[in-house]
């Protein structure tokens, strides 16, 4: 008889064990569902990257071309370009950037991305050959995006940014340099622009770059993904996922010049005739002299 209790007993166990089990299995909303698991591609095709540099330039746009302002050494604040790298050190260990990138609502900037691998050499290509482009892309995603002032959350945190994909075949020639032209349905993100929306904000640039295991980078009809919306699907393996510090300190000048001057002065730690005086520099600079384009 004890043994046949004790037998009930186990019984009964397993089967309140069982239904708590499918309870938890199936109860998850999809707002709950944490993200896939990260994976290691077996084979990836390329190399690992050992560095890779984010440089951010200044610009307009001549239709859906960018066009960057021109360079000018004289200038410390309101720089034409801005680059910040990532690399690991010897011991595996990734160095980080100490400062943020600096943007201006109402103003345009093209990103260009570019790894290198553990000999210095531009490896950018290797994501871009025919195995490895249906694959790869780059996401662009808002994180931790704070009012400037007050520190409190920032509620529009998806329209801060807008970008548009600007990749080449070849990948790493200008467009229309050596014959090379846009990827058409074809977004990387090696190249790319951004336009700014939001002034006196903070926010974290959450860059990836996924490496999609089974299947492509394409939607059920054949279209690529929204930079800042991917299939979550695609995170759960990654070639890269970093975070760039934002700053969005004020806004292009239409008409209050005053202002300006006094949220760049207050940006960076200088006067406000230390700001207009960079400012001016920058302006006079000869339209002509630039010619980065995207």
């Amino acid at each position: 008889m004890m043994r046949e209790n004790n037998f009930l007993r186990t019984l009964l166990m397993t089967l309140m064990a069982a239904i708590m089990l499918g309870f938890i299995s199936c109860s998850s909303g999809d707002d709950d569902m944490p993200a896939p698991p990260v994976e290691e591609p077996k084979d990836k095709n390329h190399e690992d990257w050992t560095k890779v540099t984010f440089t951010f330039h200044t610009g307009h746009l001549h239709g859906s071309k960018f066009h960057g302002s021109p360079m000018n050494e004289d200038v410390q604040y309101y720089k034409a370009s801005q680059e910040i790298s990532f690399q690991y050190d010897a011991s595996g260990n990734l160095i980080k950037p100490d400062t943020p990138i600096r943007f201006i609502k109402g103003e345009y900037y093209a990103l260009e991305i570019k790894y290198y691998d553990n000999e210095g050499q531009l490896m950018n290509q290797q994501f871009a050959n025919e195995i490895n482009a249906p694959i790869h892309q780059h996401f662009f995603i808002t994180k931790e995006a704070m009012e400037l002032d007050t520190q409190n959350p920032f509620t529009n945190a998806d329209n801060i940014l807008d970008y548009t994909y600007r990749d080449t075949d070849p990948v790493d020639e200008p467009l229309g340099e050596n014959g090379s032209v846009l990827r058409e349905n074809d977004p990387l993100g090696f190249k790319g622009y951004f336009s700014v929306n939001e002034a006196y904000t903070q926010f974290d640039l959450n860059v990836v770059l996924v490496h999609i295991i089974n299947g492509d980078k394409f939607d059920e009809n054949g279209n690529p993904y929204p930079f800042n919306d991917p299939n979550r699907a695609f995170f759960a393996t990654q070639d890269l996922n970093l975070r760039i510090p934002v700053r969005v300190y004020t806004e292009r000048p239409y008409e209050d010049m005053d202002q300006f001057f006094e949220d760049m002065a207050n940006e960076f730690n200088i006067t406000v005739e230390e700001a207009e005086n960079d400012w001016q520099t920058q302006v006079d600079t000869p339209h002509d002299s630039g010619n980065y384009w995207m």
